[in-house]
C-alpha cells in the first residue's frame, strides 16, 4: 500500500500564488526533490502572509 504525503494546509492557493504546480510544491515541502529557490519563495510568501495577517 502506498503512504500518503502529509496534508499542507493552503499549499493549493499557495502554489497558486508562486505560479506552480502543486504537486511539485508539496514534493519539495516534504524533501522528495530540491529546489533551493521555490522553498526560498515559498517561506518568504508565508513570511508576507503572516505579516498581512498580524497587522
Amino acid at each position: 500500500m502506498k503512504k500518503r504525503l502529509p496534508n499542507i494546509e493552503g499549499i493549493t492557493k499557495d502554489a497558486e500564488l508562486l505560479d506552480i504546480n502543486r504537486h511539485h510544491l508539496r514534493r519539495v515541502l516534504v524533501g522528495e526533490r530540491t529546489s533551493q529557490k521555490l522553498l526560498a519563495r515559498y517561506q518568504e510568501l508565508k513570511k508576507r502572509q503572516a505579516a498581512e495577517v498580524a497587522t
